[in-house]
C-alpha cells in the first residue's frame, strides 16, 4: 500500500478504539504489517503487537512448531528485553501467554544458551528483587537469589518466571509441563500468598503476579502417564483472585494430590469452570478439587488416561462432589469412555450411575454423559475385559424421567443401546404434555452404531420447541471425542483440543464432537476430519 493510499485512507479518520478493535481481529503476521504503514497506526497497533507471546514458532496450516530447539528457546530471552528494556511500557498490554516449551532449570546444556548482558541485568535483577521485595519469610529469599542467578545464565525456566512477573496484566496462561520448574512454581507460590489478606486483615498494597490472570490452560504430553504433579501447580493457581477457568490435559488424578487441595479452605477459591479433559482422577481426589470452589458453573471431564492406579471416579463419587454446586453449576460434560473397561467399577454396582440427586441440580442446563451414568445401562461389555464383567443392567438405578433435572435446556446421552429405547420415549412423551422440562430445547440421543439396527430407532414426540437429533456413533468417532493426536504433514498435534498447537483444530473438535464426521484410532490417531484430505498413500506434491 503506498504512503498516499495510507493517508487518504477512512481507517485514519476513525477514532483510535475503532481502530484498535479492527485491528485486534488480525493475525500477528497482518499487526506487523500495520506497524510498517503509518506512524498513527504503528501506534495504535503496537501495544496488540504484544497482546498475545509464544515462545515457539507458527507454521502453516494453523498450527505452531512443537518442536524445542535453541532458536525458540532464545525467543522468551528477546521477548523478556522488549517488555523490559526496549518498550517498557508495553508489559501492561500483554495479555496472553503462551509457553508451548518450559524447560526445567536442569533439563538444558546452560553453556549453549543465549545469556542476558550486564546492562540487562541490572533491569532483571531489580525487577525480581521488587518482586520479592515484601517477603519477609527466609525461603522467598533464597529464591529470589536463586532466580537472578538462573537469569544469568539464561536458564529458560527463569526467563519464563520473570517474564510471568512483569507482565502484570496478563488474562491468560498455558503451557506444557517439564519436570520440575522450580521458577514458575515459586512464581505461583508468590502469587497465590500475595492474593491472601494481609495479617491485618487489609490487602497489600503493592503489584501482585498473576493478579488479573482469568483462564489457565497447562498439558502434558506424556500419554501413558499422564500429568503426575499437576496438582501441585493446581492448587496454587485456585488462590488467585481472578481465576475464573481451569483446563488440564492429561491430568493423572491420584490420591496423592487431595493435600494441596486440602490447604484450602473450603469456599475460598474464585474458580467456576473447570476441564478436565483426557485425563484420569480418583473418587477422594474429586471431593478434594472441588470443595474450595465457591461456585461451580462449568465441569467437564473426558477420561484418557489409563495408568492410574487409584480407585477412578465412578458416576455417584461425582455426583456426591457437585451436589454442594446444585444452585450454581449449569454445564456438565462428562464422558466415562464406556467402552473400556475400569477396575474395580463391577464390584460397586450402586455407584456406576449417578442417581436420583441428579435432579436436584436445579441450574443445570446442559447436561452431556453417557446412558450408564444416568440409567445404570450398560450397551455392551468392552472388548478387553480383565476382570469381572460389568453390570449391563443395575437394580435400582433410576429411569431418565426420575433424575434428569428439571430445569435442563440441552442434553446429549452418548454410549445409548437398545435397552435405552423404552426410557428415552417415556421422557420424550413427558416432554411433549408441556408440564415439566419446559426449558428444554434439544435432545440428542447418540447410539453405538455397531450395536443397533437405525429401523429400530423410532421416536416420536410432539414437542415443536424441542429439537430431536438422533445419531448413530462408530467406533472410531468415539474415539475421537475421547481427544487423540493428529499427524498429517506438517500438522503434528500431541492433542486435537490443545490451544497451544492448532487452535483451529481445537475449536473444530469442540463443535463437531457427538456428531459421528470424523474418526479416530488409537494408535492412527486422528483419520478423518473434515476439511482435511487424509489421503496418507498418495505421493507428496512437488508444488
Amino acid at each position: 500500500m503506498s504512503t498516499e493510499t495510507i493517508l487518504s485512507s477512512p481507517l485514519l479518520r476513525l477514532p483510535g478504539e475503532i481502530q484498535t478493535r479492527i485491528f485486534s481481529y488480525l493475525e500477528p503476521k497482518g499487526i506487523q504489517n500495520i506497524l510498517l504503514t503509518c506512524q498513527q497506526l504503528y501506534q495504535v497497533g503496537l501495544p496488540l503487537s504484544v497482546h498475545t507471546f509464544r515462545n515457539y514458532k507458527y507454521l502453516d496450516d494453523g498450527v505452531y512448531d512443537n518442536d524445542e530447539n535453541l532458536t525458540v528457546r532464545t525467543r522468551s530471552l528477546k521477548f523478556l528485553h522488549y517488555i523490559t528494556i526496549a518498550k517498557p511500557d508495553l508489559a501492561r498490554h500483554v495479555k496472553e501467554l503462551l509457553f508451548g516449551h518450559y524447560p526445567a532449570w536442569h533439563d538444558v546444556e546452560v553453556d549453549a544458551l543465549a545469556k542476558p548482558g550486564p546492562s540487562e541485568m541490572g533491569v532483571y535483577r531489580r525487577l525480581v528483587e521488587e518482586a520479592f521485595a515484601h517477603e519477609s519469610h527466609q525461603k522467598y529469599e533464597r529464591y529470589c537469589i536463586n532466580l537472578i542467578e538462573d537469569l544469568e545464565r539464561g536458564v529458560p525456566d527463569a526467563v519464563s518466571a520473570l517474564i510471568l512477573i512483569v507482565c502484570s496484566r496478563v488474562e491468560l496462561l498455558c503451557y506444557v509441563e517439564s519436570y520440575q520448574p522450580r521458577h514458575l512454581e515459586r512464581v505461583l507460590q508468590l502469587a497465590g500468598r500475595n492474593s491472601q489478606p494481609s495479617p491485618a486483615g487489609g490487602q497489600e498494597n503493592r503489584k501482585r503476579p498473576l493478579a488479573n490472570l482469568e483462564q489457565v490452560y497447562h498439558e502434558s504430553q506424556d500419554t501413558k502417564y499422564g500429568y503426575l504433579v499437576w496438582h501441585r501447580h493446581a492448587a496454587l493457581l485456585f488462590q488467585l483472585p481472578n481465576l475464573s477457568t481451569y483446563e488440564i490435559l492429561m491430568a493423572n488424578g491420584s490420591e496423592e494430590g487431595g493435600p494441596f487441595f486440602d490447604a484450602l479452605p473450603p469456599g475460598s477459591s474464585a474458580v467456576e469452570h473447570i476441564f478436565l479433559r483426557r485425563s484420569a482422577i480418583s473418587q477422594v481426589l474429586i471431593r478434594h478439587l472441588l470443595s474450595p470452589v465457591k461456585h461451580l458453573r462449568s465441569f467437564e471431564f473426558t477420561r484418557g488416561v489409563y495408568h492410574m492406579y487409584d480407585n477412578e471416579m465412578m458416576p455417584r463419587d461425582l455426583m456426591e462432589a457437585i451436589l454442594p454446586h446444585a444452585e450454581t453449576l449449569e454445564y456438565l460434560h462428562v464422558n466415562w469412555e464406556d467402552d473400556w473397561y475400569k477396575n474395580g467399577w463391577a464390584e460397586q454396582p450402586e455407584r456406576l450411575f449417578m442417581g436420583v440427586e441428579l435432579g436436584a441440580m436445579t441450574a443445570l442446563k446442559t447436561l452431556v454423559t453417557g446412558m450408564q451414568a444416568l440409567t445404570g445401562l450398560l450397551d455392551a461389555q468392552p472388548e478387553d475385559v480383565f476382570g469381572p464383567d460389568l453390570p449391563l443392567d443395575v437394580e435400582g438405578a433410576p429411569r431418565l424421567v426420575n433424575c434428569l433435572p428439571e430445569n435442563l435446556e440441552d442434553l446429549v446421552i452418548h454410549g445409548c443401546g437398545k435397552a435405552i429405547l423404552d426410557q428415552a420415549q417415556e421422557f420424550l412423551d413427558v416432554v411433549s404434555l408441556g408440564e415439566r422440562y419446559k426449558s428444554l430445547r434439544r435432545v440428542r440421543f447418540a447410539f453405538n452404531q455397531e450395536n443397533i439396527d437405525p429401523h429400530l430407532v423410532q421416536f416420536t414426540h410432539d414437542s415443536s420447541s424441542v429439537k430431536l437429533e438422533v445419531v448413530f456413533q462408530t467406533k472410531e468417532n468415539r474415539i475421537f471425542d475421547l481427544i487423540t493426536h493428529l499427524v498429517k504433514g506438517s500438522i503434528v498435534l500431541p492433542h486435537i483440543c490443545s490451544p497451544l498447537w492448532g487452535p483451529k483444530f481445537r475449536e473444530q473438535w469442540l463443535a463437531i464432537r457427538g456428531m459421528d464426521v470424523a474418526s479416530a484410532t488409537v494408535n492412527q490417531g486422528v483419520h478423518e476430519l473434515p476439511g482435511i484430505d487424509f489421503d496418507f498413500d498418495a505421493e507428496p506434491s512437488e508444488d
